[in-house]
């Protein structure tokens, strides 16, 4: 990233982000990169037929991303909590039920 207009000094020197800033042209990959990363840690694998679709068949967890708004179904209740758990340590979420 070049200097920010006002702190230039001169040295043509650049900066380099350590993490995305929000409204790049790369941000979203970079967030998709990241959750994907976090759903492979909690057993989730990402459906060859639809990347936003992740699922763990032994579980019978399912969620589905859309851009940073996601919807997770399971017959298995328990599981869900403690999958929104893991969640809410790793992202600042927002949860409800879907109606």
């Amino acid at each position: 990233m070049h200097q920010p207009q006002g702190f230039e000094d001169g040295t043509g020197q650049v900066c380099k982000l350590l993490k995305s800033i929000y409204g790049l042209k790369q941000a979203p990959r970079v967030w998709n990169e990241r959750f994907k990363s976090f759903a492979m840690k909690c057993g989730l694998k990402q459906s060859n037929s639809d990347p936003c679709l992740f699922l763990n068949d032994e579980k019978s967890i399912y969620l589905i991303l859309y851009v940073d708004d996601g919807i997770i179904a399971s017959v298995d209740e328990q599981a869900v909590k403690q999958f929104l758990e893991k969640l809410k340590s790793e992202f600042s979420v927002v949860i409800g039920v879907a109606n």
